[in-house]
């Protein structure tokens, strides 16, 4: 019966075989790429996202300074280090639109500079958990700068976890900013 195949047909017998496991072959390793570009993609996608959250925190407290300027530019209120504990203030300085606390209770201006750094703090460690912060000033200028912990691969910020010791740390990541008043 292979006396009747034409002898260039004889062979190539079994070769259409090995070409489409060569072909299988180098797809998987370009789907490998892929995939290996693709977390890439979301753990720059990540950074990306702490770098916007900090710049906004950042913000944020400036433009609290920025409200309270005589205090921010006299006084050390807003001043913060990374070992520091939360300011203590024993009133909430939320006020309406008359300026006084509807419960009577009104803030001064030193205290409500306490008040916003705290709430700011707050914040900053609820957004991201075992975030830090330091706040100096130098001749007029404000520098934040925030300390955020780079989560291990697959664990996001948004992790339930409220403790450091809970979350699995890759690197720390530290963000600057300065403005002036």
């Amino acid at each position: 019966m292979l006396s009747d195949v034409p002898v260039s047909l004889k062979y190539q017998a079994g070769l259409g075989l090995i070409e489409v496991l060569i072909s299988v072959l180098v797809l998987a390793v370009g789907l490998l790429g892929f995939a290996g570009l693709q977390t890439q993609a979301i753990r720059m996608n990540y950074d990306a996202f702490q770098r916007t959250r900090a710049s906004l925190l950042a913000e944020e407290l400036f433009d609290r300074m920025r409200a309270n300027r005589e205090v921010a530019m006299t006084s050390e209120n807003y001043f913060h280090d990374f070992g520091d504990a939360l300011p203590q203030i024993n009133k909430s300085c939320v006020i309406d639109d008359s300026e006084t606390d509807p419960l009577g209770n009104t803030c001064t201006t030193a205290e409500l500079a306490k008040w916003d750094l705290r709430n700011w703090l707050q914040r900053l460690q609820n957004n991201s958990p075992g975030a830090s912060a330091e706040v100096v000033r130098t001749d007029g200028v404000y520098l934040v700068t925030i300390r955020m912990n780079e989560l291990a691969e697959g664990e996001l910020a948004a992790n339930n976890s409220t403790t450091e010791s809970e979350l699995t740390v890759k690197q720390r990541v530290t963000f600057q900013f300065e403005t002036v008043l």
